[in-house]
């Protein structure tokens, strides 16, 4: 078989894989995660405004990046999104490919190890964040303006589906700009175009979906600005910190030696090195400031691709292989520190880390027998995946008798609230889905995220706060 065919066949192997790891959408569940989640769904639902009627860090996209869908909002959307970020891959894995010559069967392995079987190496705003980054880097070398139109693309996306990322987006998307017409791999038309595409784009969706730009933004600087104070914690031990940071700094160590080593065309690569700069310092500040398990997991996660743009985009000295090798050396450094924060989730438990691999559905069955892997393939599967998209009902999220017991008032509550609107206090909203009730937040959703005084203010109107003693009384009522 043609080198060519084969490519291309690892290509639709790779595709198939992807939705085999992929799902198009979640139902309803318990929890503070899940609670946003279904704020996030409700909100939409009755068409609140955001940045006024609804304050918080996810904009209407947002279940792009949780999987609930809203009402109206079809999963042949998510299929569409999905096939988008795919294609991204697939472009990437392509290039990367090529470069690699007669090694290619390589990359190919390394590409599933990276890009599989996560789905999102990171959450979706940081992929995109990252194919942002990716796209930039491809103009510079190529100068070719899709490259910015998908730029613009993917900024606009983020707009809308977690607003505090996508001020620095626009930011670098903006100043990434500026840099491509000093340069001169860029024209005045094609700059001022792509702004007014970028603002166009941003202003139609807005109506589209409710969007109020200005307190959109403003509410989201008060967010940030808090959020430092309203998430610092420390899950892990001090072991497990000192362990982690061990790693962490060792890729960065890694990194400083290849720059260091390639100095002489430092300034050919600094635009590059600026980018992947900016990108480890948001992961790096996401990962440590709630400094947890799966929130660190995700930092190492994104180190791989950001070496894989070194090894694409760099200009580098006679040491032609050194960027592969550099980019090799920080996937295992990778694998290793997330197998042992897997590890450490676990309590040191091997038959509870050997078990983390499989879906939560199948662990009991695979724990008792170990043969009930084979079941694995039905969940692991691209059938799965058209099977799940072709059987959707937003209404299955109140028909799955576990997550609505669980959440039950008693009739008498239900009675007594009927179609008034409703707020709940601290932040389990699931309550409040999985009952239906006609949902009518303070502006700011769940009290832990309002730490300023500004934040504060947004959910102490008199009307909401005399709905929340309605509930807390029912809620002390159940219990």
């Amino acid at each position: 078989m043609a080198s060519t065919n084969k490519k291309s066949l690892f290509l639709f192997f790779f595709s198939l894989v992807y939705f085999s790891c992929s799902l198009p959408y979640l139902y309803g569940d318990l929890g503070i995660d899940a609670s946003w989640h279904e704020s996030l769904v409700m909100s939409i639902n009755k068409n609140l405004i955001f940045g006024k009627d609804f304050i918080f860090n996810y904009g209407p996209l947002g279940y792009l990046n949780t999987l609930l869908l809203p009402k109206a909002v079809s999963p042949f959307l998510m299929l569409a999104f999905h096939l988008f970020i795919l294609c991204n891959y697939l472009f990437i894995i392509k290039l990367s490919i090529d470069k690699a010559g007669n090694k290619w069967p390589w990359v190919a392995i390394l590409a599933i190890i990276v890009y599989l079987p996560w789905g999102f190496f990171a959450d979706s705003s940081f992929t995109l964040f990252y194919l942002l980054i990716f796209w930039l880097c491809y103009f510079n070398n190529t100068k070719s303006y899709f490259a910015v139109l998908l730029g613009i693309l993917i900024c606009t996306l983020i707009f809308f589906i977690k607003v505090n990322l996508s001020i620095i987006a626009i930011g670098v998307l903006l100043v990434s700009l500026g840099y491509f017409i000093v340069a001169k791999k860029l024209s005045t038309v094609l700059f001022a175009l792509s702004l007014i595409n970028l603002s166009l784009g941003i202003y139609c969706l807005s109506i589209v979906l409710n969007v109020d730009i200005y307190h959109y933004l403003y509410a989201s600087t008060k967010i940030i600005d808090a959020y430092q104070d309203a998430m610092s914690t420390m899950i892990l031990s001090k072991k497990e910190l000192l362990v982690v940071l061990f790693f962490t700094f060792l890729i960065l160590l890694l990194v400083l030696i290849y720059v260091f080593i390639n100095i002489a065309y430092f300034f050919k690569n600094v635009f590059l090195y600026l980018l992947i700069g900016l990108a480890w310092f948001l992961c790096f500040k996401q990962a440590f400031t709630a400094t947890g398990h799966y929130n660190v997991f995700g930092f190492f996660l994104f180190m791989p691709p950001l070496a894989l743009l070194i090894y694409l985009f760099a200009v580098e000295t006679k040491h032609k292989s050194l960027s592969g090798k550099l980019f090799i050396i920080i996937l295992f450094t990778q694998i290793i520190a997330t197998q042992f924060i897997r590890l450490a989730y676990t309590s040191y438990k091997l038959k509870d880390f050997s078990l983390f691999y499989f879906p939560d559905s199948l662990k009991e069955e695979i724990s008792s027998n170990p043969l009930q892997i084979i079941k694995v393939l039905s969940l692991k599967n691209p059938c799965n995946y058209v099977d799940k998209l072709l059987n959707y009902s937003y209404e299955n999220n109140f028909n799955r008798i576990k997550y609505t017991k669980e959440r039950q008032l008693p009739k008498s509550i239900l009675s007594k609230i009927g179609n008034n609107t409703v707020d709940i206090l601290p932040y389990e909203i699931s309550y409040l889905f999985f009952n239906q009730l006609n949902y009518n937040p303070r502006p700011i959703i769940q009290t832990y995220q309002a730490n300023s005084d500004w934040l504060a203010e947004q959910k102490l109107l008199l009307s909401m706060y005399l709905q929340m003693l309605v509930v807390l009384e029912n809620k002390m009522l159940i219990g």
